[in-house]
């Protein structure tokens, strides 16, 4: 009975991380990347989340972006929207306007201390998902492009950027890691299930 409770409490974590990254390759893979490719930026994104590159330092506040957080998700979704833009230019239209919207939502929810900025995890993609949904099924666009893009900079751009004034106030030892901390958890998983939120054609 002991072993059992043991291996159910093991191999319970085990189970959702599995099915996490399942999910998270699935979701990739939905908007147009190849599988082993989904792998790897799968990998580099968990890997670079606790990468920080420095771009502003004065008076103990240093001001950096985080690689897993911020430089590569910014990159998936220029590479999405380089796709997009070859299809279909008048797509953008429906992009920024998600972008702007989930951003101004995510900051409205978003709190600042000085552990970092936090914002309720089911907002950002719930909010992707419904513009996603508004901005591209009635014009053709692809929802889960614009779903991935607008919840990984719409939600960088609303929690981090936009609270970049609060943070250029503080004084003292002072990390602002831009997609980092506990915004890359939003990014990351408002990217991911905002994808997954958009149903299948």
């Amino acid at each position: 009975m002991g072993l059992a409770i043991f291996l159910f409490l093991f191999l319970l974590p085990l189970a959702f991380i599995y099915l996490f990254l399942f999910a998270s390759k699935s979701a990739l893979e939905r908007v147009g990347i190849p599988p082993f490719s989904a792998s790897l930026l799968l990998v580099l994104s968990l890997i670079g989340s606790i990468v920080n590159i420095p771009v502003y330092s004065a008076d103990g506040l240093m001001i950096a972006l985080n690689f897993g957080g911020c430089i590569l998700h910014v990159a998936i979704s220029a590479y999405l929207i380089f796709g997009m833009l070859k299809k279909d230019g008048y797509a953008l239209s429906g992009v920024g306007a998600s972008v702007i919207v989930v951003a101004l939502v995510t900051n409205y929810f978003s709190s600042v201390t000085k552990s970092g900025v936090s914002v309720p995890f089911f907002i950002p993609p719930l909010v992707a998902a419904a513009c996603a949904l508004i901005t591209g099924r009635g014009r053709g666009y692809p929802s889960p492009q614009i779903a991935y893009i607008s919840g990984s900079p719409g939600t960088l751009l609303g929690a981090d950027l936009l609270n970049l004034p609060n943070l250029l106030g503080w004084r003292g030892q002072v990390l602002a890691s831009i997609g980092g901390a506990g915004v890359f958890d939003g990014i990351f998983l408002s990217a991911i299930f905002a994808v997954l939120l958009i149903p299948h054609r």
